[in-house]
């Protein structure tokens, strides 16, 4: 078991899916939303992972619109950035789904 999974609330499942991001004007500086695409590594009932080239901030909150299949509709869910982390090209930050 990796260190930061020893933490986590519920278990994780891989899930490899694009996604986008709408970010909150407070953290962005910018007049309107700002939307970004990201890729998701992981998802549990709680939370989800995921990669992106852009700089997330912690606590900042985010719109991330996940994919239904079943449907062919993104599902908006609000979700708050709980880490932030570089790697190589690109920012690893792991979100918690609000209830």
């Amino acid at each position: 078991m990796r260190p930061e999974e020893e933490n986590r609330l519920a278990p994780r499942k891989v899930f490899d899916q694009t996604i986008q991001l709408e970010r909150n004007r407070l953290f962005t500086g910018e007049n309107s939303a700002i939307f970004e695409i990201g890729q998701t590594i992981d998802i549990s009932p709680l939370g989800i992972g995921i990669k992106t080239e852009v700089p997330l901030q912690p606590k900042e909150m985010v719109r991330v619109y996940l994919p239904v299949q079943a449907v062919d509709i993104p599902l908006p869910v609000f979700s708050e950035v709980r880490w932030v982390k570089a790697d190589n090209n690109y920012y690893r930050a792991g979100l918690q789904f609000m209830r």
